[in-house]
Parts: C-alpha cells; sequence; structure tokens
C-alpha cells in the first residue's frame, strides 16, 4: 500500500514534489556559500565515524606535507604556513595556521596554538614539539604526513571491507520491500477471488 500510494502522488502531484525538491536544493546552495554554514558542516564532517577521522587525518597529512617540503627547500616559516594553510582544504585546520603564523610572528612556538582544540592528535604534537626543539621540523613533518597517509588508507580498506556487508543487506531489504508491494495486493486479489 505504501508503494502504491507514493507511485499515486508522484504521478498526480509530480510538479509539487519537482518543486519542493528544487526549493530545498536552492536553500541548501544558498546556506553552504556561507562560511559559518560550511565550517559548521565540516564540524558535523568530523564527527561521522571513520569518514570524520579520515578527513580530518587526510587535511593534518596535506599539512605536514607542504609544511614539511617548503621547510627543507628553504621556505621562511611564515610564507610556508600560508602555502599550507591555502592547500589543507579544512576551515577549521586553516583557522589554527593562521593562529600559529601570528605565534610565530611573536616569537612563540608552533605546536602551541597547534595543540589546542583537539584537531591533531597528541602523538603527532608530540614529534612536532620535539621536533621543533631539535630544530629537525622539516623532516620529522614530512615523516608524520607519510606515516599518517599509511595507516588513513590501511582504516580506510578495513573500513569499507566491513560495510560492503552492510550496504548489500540494506539493497536486499529494498529489493524486498519492492517485491512485497507488488505481490502482496496480487495475492490479497487471488485471496478474495478464492472465496467467492
Amino acid at each position: 500500500m505504501l508503494l502504491f500510494g507514493a507511485s499515486t502522488v508522484l504521478r498526480s502531484y509530480w510538479y509539487l514534489v519537482a518543486l519542493v525538491l528544487a526549493g530545498m536544493v536552492a536553500v541548501l546552495v544558498s546556506a553552504l556559500r556561507k562560511e559559518s554554514s560550511r565550517r559548521t558542516l565540516e564540524v558535523w564532517q568530523h564527527r561521522i565515524p571513520v569518514v570524520g577521522t579520515a578527513l580530518k587525518m587526510l587535511a593534518i597529512t596535506r599539512f605536514c606535507r607542504i609544511l614539511g617540503t617548503m621547510l627543507a627547500n628553504g621556505v621562511p616559516m611564515l610564507g610556508a604556513l600560508k602555502i599550507a594553510k591555502d592547500a589543507t582544504g579544512s576551515r577549521l585546520l586553516g583557522e589554527k595556521i593562521a593562529i600559529a603564523a601570528e605565534s610565530i610572528r611573536d616569537g612563540k612556538s608552533l605546536s602551541g596554538p597547534l595543540s589546542q582544540g583537539g584537531l591533531f592528535p597528541d602523538q603527532i604534537m608530540a614529534m612536532i614539539t620535539v621536533a621543533e626543539e631539535s630544530n629537525k621540523l622539516d623532516k620529522v613533518l614530512l615523516q608524520i604526513a607519510n606515516t599518517v597517509e599509511r595507516r588513513t588508507n590501511q582504516q580506510v580498506d578495513q573500513s569499507v571491507r566491513l560495510i560492503e556487508p552492510v550496504i548489500l543487506c540494506l539493497v536486499a531489504a529494498g529489493i524486498g520491500f519492492l517485491a512485497l508491494g507488488l505481490l502482496l495486493p496480487i495475492f490479497t486479489l487471488a485471496g478474495s477471488l478464492g472465496k467467492h
């Protein structure tokens, strides 16, 4: 009954359904043009299990690789931070990098601002702090990028293997629902004809 009801609504009021969908898309696009909305969306993305962690670690990997490469090639710290900030693809991380650049400009450390807010894992922050003190920041950043990238790829592969059976079950449930929706009226009609 639900399937036939949805079909009737789509056939009779398709223009209203199309209008509502177009309105929802327009509202979504308009909201995503605002900086605050995009920032909020990124915060919610980071809360998604597995996917959020992967996106966050991907941004950290980009930051570490680009900053490490720039520093290794003799680019000044402030210039390297500006390039890394623009290349991470993360507004949250970009904000941290901007604060870190101000800290460097004031003669303070890079690791202090980056450690606030919980965006960087403690293990990575410990490595950055030690590298900063020992003047080996470029090498350690590249090592961090390689290690994090390898671990993230492994985690994503494992997650995909775990999700595949769930997707198959959902597809099977959807096909079963459609089949039941199509066959149940036929069986009901056949039953009522058999009584007559």
